[in-house]
């Protein structure tokens, strides 16, 4: 118990470099530049993966009034926060109306989940779907999606 007491009373910079990956982060900086570049491509590549591993989200559909002419505008996606700002300001005229279709949990949590057709679909994680996509949109097997 005294142990966890006095890491919380660690300024919070100091606690960032004491986790384990942060701190192997921290100890690259000491390294020659060639393997300094590859402990921090392995630390980036580790973040994406359990990025993905642990990814939470909502799927919704938007729907609106485009940007462009102002015809309708129906857009699926999981994206949050600025992502999300970002996108509807760029698409919709106003501010779309949101449904939500349900919660995505994992790297395939949104590949679970049977999306509506729309006009545009953003997904955070699409390298993961680039295959499924292809697939369903031509009708080609998956050998020839590869």
């Amino acid at each position: 118990m005294g142990l966890r007491d006095a890491y919380r009373r660690l300024p919070a910079s100091v606690r960032y470099s004491l986790r384990p990956l942060n701190a192997l982060e921290e100890s690259a900086s000491f390294l020659p530049s060639g393997p300094r570049r590859a402990l921090q491509d392995f630390v980036l590549a580790y973040r994406s993966v359990a990025s993905a591993l642990y990814h939470r989200g909502e799927v919704a559909l938007l729907t609106g009034p485009s940007r462009v002419d102002g015809a309708p505008l129906r857009v699926v996606t999981d994206l949050a926060r600025d992502g999300l700002g970002y996108w509807t300001g760029l698409l919709f005229a106003s501010a779309p109306a949101r449904h939500c279709l349900g919660s995505a949990r994992g790297p395939l949590g949104v590949g679970e989940r049977a999306l509506p057709e729309a006009d545009v679909t953003l997904l955070r994680l699409n390298r993961l779907f680039r295959r499924r996509a292809y697939v369903i949109s031509n009708g080609a097997s998956p050998s020839v999606a590869a």
